[in-house]
């Protein structure tokens, strides 16, 4: 049976309704997205039935989103301590060891200088 060149590929293997189908670019990113969205909706429903209402389960959530906060800023404070001490105690051996290498470069001036013939 021979097809109308319309409904035909462009290399000829046959007709339109035969061609391989090509997905679509984003769709990963929009499925785990929904996929996010319709789990927190979930959420909300449950609280908000759980709780007679949405204000209270709402309370709810904002004290775990709270709780989760303050955690994380107590965490970045330590972090951000132990950074310190350890940026002045890089500070201090940097100091110490440009201090003993100008030692070094004087001590190798002087002993070039000795070293070296006088000139007339």
């Amino acid at each position: 049976m021979r097809f109308p060149e319309v409904v035909r590929m462009a290399d000829d293997s046959g007709p339109v309704w035969a061609r391989s189908k090509r997905g679509g670019g984003g769709g990963g990113f929009f499925g785990l997205l929904m996929a996010l969205l319709s789990l927190f909706a979930i959420l909300v429903i449950v609280l908000a039935v759980m709780d007679k209402g949405f204000a209270k389960g709402g309370a709810q959530m904002d004290g775990w989103i709270h709780s989760v906060v303050s955690m994380v800023h107590k965490d970045a404070k330590k972090a951000d301590d132990k950074a310190g001490q350890a940026a002045t105690a890089t500070a201090d051996a940097t100091q110490a060891a440009g201090a003993a290498a100008a030692a070094d470069a004087t001590k190798a001036a002087d002993a070039m200088k000795s070293a070296a013939p006088a000139k007339k």
